[in-house]
């Protein structure tokens, strides 16, 4: 514990030791200085990752959101197909009974057979005109889903990343809390 104290006839330069508990004195405000600031500038930064974390933590929440909304849209094109298919089918079904009907009948009902047939074409062309929206429809959803899951993908490695850094800034502030 000797720190370079002269002896002298009552054990220690007074003089000495005063110089010593001077020095030791200055140093350890000069340190303290210097741990407060480290502190305060800790403390902003730990303030402002954890408002970046609230933030993407809205943004994830906005996301899981638009997901809900796209799962539902998905879930209405797929009714929306396959009403559509049974409507296909009830309209072929139709149209052959009437053709079956008609080479009963003879030429009056093949008249109305080519009214009907006219009436099928026109919405089986209407048909393939939703088929074609729906199935837009369905590679737009992809599409954006897509971009949901990159985005959100973005967001985790962003989080972890504050996860970390906070991780870091706190082990550095209780460093120097327990330093002082």
């Amino acid at each position: 514990m000797s720190a370079g104290f002269r002896k002298s006839f009552l054990g220690y330069n007074c003089d000495d030791v005063l110089k010593y508990i001077e020095k030791t004195t200055r140093e350890n405000s000069e340190r303290e200085i210097v741990d407060k600031e480290k502190i305060s500038e800790l403390s902003v930064t730990l303030a402002e990752l954890e408002s970046t974390n609230a933030e993407l933590s809205a943004q994830i929440d906005e996301l899981k959101k638009k997901i809900v909304e796209f799962e539902a849209k998905s879930n209405e094109i797929k009714q929306l197909s396959e009403g559509i298919g049974k409507l296909y089918l009830i309209s072929k079904t139709n149209a052959q009974g009437i053709i079956d009907a008609a080479n009963q009948s003879g030429a009056a009902v093949l008249e109305q057979v080519n009214k009907n047939i006219e009436t099928i074409d026109f919405a089986h062309r209407e048909l393939m005109g939703i088929r074609n929206k729906v199935e837009q429809n369905a590679a737009d959803f992809s599409s954006n889903l897509s971009e949901l899951e990159s985005s959100l993908s973005k967001v985790k490695l962003d989080i972890e990343r504050n996860a970390s850094e906070i991780e870091v800034k706190n082990s550095e502030f209780t460093s120097v809390i327990s330093n002082i």
